[in-house]
Order: C-alpha cells, then sequence, then structure tokens
C-alpha cells in the first residue's frame, strides 16, 4: 500500500480538525505542486528566529491568540499549514491564518510537529509539542522570517 493511502485518512482528519471545517482530497494541492514549495521554502533565509516554549494548553488563551493577531497583521498572507503526512498527501490550499484553529489536541499527529508557512514563503511558524522530562505537554514556538526579525527586535527594547 502506497504512502498516500495509508496516510490519506489520517491527513484530511488532522487537517479538518486545524481549520474546524472538513477537508476533502481536492482542498490539497497536488503533490508536485506541494514538492515545488517544499524545496523554493528551503532556498529562503529565515533567519533571524524568535523562539519561546509555553505549556501546551497556553495556545487556547488570550495572550497566545494576541501573538497569532499579531502576526498576521506583519504578515497578511495566507498561509500553508503543513503536517508531515502533506509530504505524502498533499498540502492544505492556503488559508488565512486566523482560520487556523489553535485549540487542536495534542494528539492530533504522532510526530507533534506542525509548519505554518506564508504563502509569499517570506515567514514560518514552527509548532513543536511534546512532553517535557516531568510529562507535562509543552508547545516549542519558533517565527522566522520577518516575522522573527520583528520579534527578535522587539525583545532587544
Amino acid at each position: 500500500m502506497s504512502e498516500y493511502a495509508t496516510n490519506i485518512a489520517r491527513h484530511l482528519s488532522e487537517l479538518s480538525s486545524l481549520v474546524s471545517r472538513e477537508v476533502r482530497r481536492e482542498d490539497l494541492l497536488p503533490l508536485a505542486e506541494a514538492d515545488k514549495i517544499r524545496e523554493d521554502s528551503k532556498k529562503v533565509q529565515y533567519s533571524p528566529s524568535w523562539s519561546t516554549e509555553i505549556p501546551f494548553a497556553r495556545k487556547t488563551e488570550v495572550v497566545f491568540q494576541d501573538f497569532v493577531r499579531k502576526l498576521e497583521r506583519l504578515n497578511a498572507n495566507p498561509v500553508y499549514v503543513w503536517t508531515p503526512a502533506s509530504n505524502q498527501c498533499g498540502l492544505l490550499r492556503p488559508i488565512p491564518l486566523h482560520d487556523l484553529n489553535f485549540g487542536f489536541d495534542f494528539s492530533i499527529n504522532p510526530e507533534g510537529i506542525l509548519v505554518v508557512l506564508t504563502s509569499d514563503l517570506r515567514d514560518r511558524l514552527l509548532l513543536d509539542y511534546s512532553r517535557d522530562d516531568a510529562g507535562q505537554e509543552v508547545l516549542e514556538i519558533e517565527a522566522s522570517g520577518s516575522i522573527g526579525d520583528t520579534l527578535v527586535s522587539n525583545d532587544r527594547t
């Protein structure tokens, strides 16, 4: 069985949870286009970057939602939502950042990773979630590109 066939149902379910609507196969970009976007994004310099770690549950709090609104003001382009299964099954067509459901469950994907990439490929938000040594659910957030530059500059002031 191909990786596509093995992963497509999980991928569509995962994306549906992330955008709070049903995602169907036709909502995905063809694999060749997703591959091109991935390769093009590798050519972009995503530094400096800004990062922090928070308890996973805090991503639904007002402070985090304000952070997301700030990111969208800094780059209002729609975003690609990249999960590990996007490489085998296709990439969701770009959506507004505010359509992304940051209230997603910790178990949404076993890899514990989600990448949000602006459609102009200038900015990237990496969400890496795991359990720390004490068994607590944590979320490492890394913002890079022009948004990372702005956040790093703001931290210095």
